[in-house]
This record gives structure tokens, C-alpha cells and sequence, in this order.
């Protein structure tokens, strides 16, 4: 990462979801209402209903799809 990019915050929606990015060397977050992913390299993620799908240095392959429970979990 460039680092003047260092410390940026900002928002986008795609397909109805709003992500919240904070950019850091070496520390990126993407987070969204049901959804937080952090990682020391870049990376992309998407999000559709309860499918979460998350791509290794914004490769075009997927590297992890998740399927999150449609029900609340007990703690």
C-alpha cells in the first residue's frame, strides 16, 4: 500500500451493502452491519444475504466462502 494512504477511512455500498474500510501498512479492515475481516495483506470481499466470500490479495479466485447461520447463535 501506498503510504500516504495511511490512516484513510471511508465508506461505499455495493449491491445494497455499505462497507467501512480502514487502511493501515500492513493492517487492512473491511467491515459491514454482520461482518468484520482484517488482514495484514490486501484483500477483497463481498457479501450477498448470508454468503460471505473473501479473495487473497484481490485475486479473481475466491480464497474462502463462508455461509453465516440464518439464526441467532447462543452464547
Amino acid at each position: 500500500m501506498n503510504g500516504a494512504l495511511n490512516g484513510t477511512r471511508f465508506s461505499y455500498t455495493n449491491r445494497n451493502t455499505v462497507y467501512n474500510l480502514e487502511l493501515e501498512v500492513n493492517d487492512y479492515l473491511i467491515s459491514t452491519n454482520d461482518l468484520s475481516t482484517k488482514s495484514k495483506e490486501s484483500f477483497g470481499a463481498n457479501k450477498i444475504g448470508n454468503i460471505i466470500t473473501s479473495y487473497s490479495n484481490n485475486e479473481k479466485a475466491m480464497t474462502l466462502q463462508i455461509e453465516t447461520a440464518t439464526s441467532p447463535v447462543l452464547k
